[in-house]
């Protein structure tokens, strides 16, 4: 439940044009979609407020928001994910 400011690359969800209503933002794109997939506490799962957030490609960038740490599962039950973020907030580092 505390408003947090976090860094790290955006991999888009779900956009409607040039705006992102869900991201995953991870530490490293390496690690993530082109290494393997991330583990359940390598990634925060953001839902922006709003038109959503632009949409940002291989560069970092700063979130703002509400940080949760909420566990995410996928449809058999497995862990996918510990923390979520309600954001406010996102632009180029």
């Amino acid at each position: 439940g505390e408003k947090v400011a976090l860094t790290g690359y955006m991999i888009a969800v779900t956009w409607n044009d040039d705006r992102v209503k869900n991201f995953m933002l991870v530490r490293d794109l390496m690690a993530c979609c082109f290494g393997g997939s991330p583990e359940p506490d390598e990634w925060v799962d953001v839902t922006m407020e709003g038109k959503g957030s632009p949409y940002i490609q291989f560069v970092p960038v700063v979130t703002r928001g509400t940080f949760q740490i909420q566990g995410l599962s996928d449809a058999a039950g497995y862990a996918t994910g510990a923390f979520r973020m309600e954001g406010v907030d996102t632009r180029e580092e």
